[in-house]
Parts: structure tokens; sequence; C-alpha cells
């Protein structure tokens, strides 16, 4: 295994740690503007217009992964976070509901849902000379 796959592994063990000492009342991701890249040296600005809230860290965080275009089961944090017992990533099985006409209702199908292909750039490009896009 590559050895910056690795420490991936191992940071994201740690941060599901923190994640079970930390307990929010509620978990926001603010994505009106979504980056895909570093968020930093490399990438783009897409404007995606997403708000997500939940109670479940994991969960929101599924969701948010799934709308970024990647399968929440195949990234470290999600994955080992249900693993873990921190939430569900599996797309199908978490309760997701929309606002809509100042109303908040079910949502029907995960294919209603717009996904924007944002990459995930796990390292800078001075670590592997290249970006790695999961």
């Amino acid at each position: 295994i590559d050895g910056p796959l690795m420490w991936d592994e191992m940071w994201c063990q740690r941060a599901i740690d923190s994640a079970f000492a930390i307990t929010p009342n509620i978990n926001v991701i603010e994505g009106v503007i979504g980056r895909d890249g570093s968020g930093f040296d490399t990438g783009r600005d897409e404007l995606t217009n997403v708000v997500i809230v939940g109670l479940s860290l994991a969960e929101v965080d599924a969701v948010g992964t799934y709308i970024m275009g990647h399968d929440p089961n195949e990234m470290f944090y999600t994955r080992i976070g249900k693993e873990r017992g921190l939430g569900e990533s599996d797309i199908e099985k978490i309760k997701i509901y929309w606002i809509r006409n100042n109303e908040i209702v079910p949502l029907k199908n995960v294919s209603e849902i717009k996904r924007h292909r944002l990459g995930v750039n796990m390292h800078t490009w001075a670590e592997t000379g290249k970006r790695l896009f999961w």
C-alpha cells in the first residue's frame, strides 16, 4: 500500500475517535460553493447551492459525500464511521428530507438528488506529484 494512503486510514481512525468524544446536537454542511480539489492551490469552485443539516455527523457526511459524486461506502472516514458505529454510510438507508414549498417532505428516491462531480484531493501536489481523487 502506498504510504500516504495508509496515513489516511490512520488519520481517519483518529478523527473517528474525536467524533465519539464530541457529540454535537446538530451537524451542518454549508455547500453553497463546492470546491473541486484541495481548496487552496488546485481545483475549481462550483455553485452547488447545498445545505445539509442532520443529527448524525456520519450521516450528514455520507449525504455530502454522495452529493459530491462519491460513494460514501468507499470513503475512509464514512466507511470507518459506519464500521465503528457512528452512523450509516449507505445512502439508501439514510432518511433524507427536503424542504420544498416551505414544507418538510421525505425524499422518495436518491436519484432525485442532484450530484456534483467534485474531486477530493487527499494530498497536495508536493506530497505525491499528482492529484488523488476517489
